[in-house]
């Protein structure tokens, strides 16, 4: 079972930075998937399409806390 930390005010930042980061990597490698199937498999591309850009959602929303908007 997974435990939810806590973070305080001042590792927030540092934490934020990170998860853009790792939301960046993990964009990229399901870019590198989507291009695998586009001619392949139109439905299952449709799908990861969409979850690529449910991750742009986030990497922006994360972009947004970390600039305090």
């Amino acid at each position: 079972m997974t435990k939810i930390r806590n973070f305080t005010e001042e590792e927030t930042p540092k934490n934020l930075e990170e998860i853009r980061k790792q939301l960046k990597k993990l964009k990229d490698q399901l870019a590198e998937a989507l291009a695998e199937y586009e001619d392949k498999d139109e439905a299952r591309a449709d799908r990861l399409t969409e979850a690529l850009d449910a991750l742009e959602d986030a990497s922006e929303a994360v972009e947004d806390a970390i600039l305090g908007e």
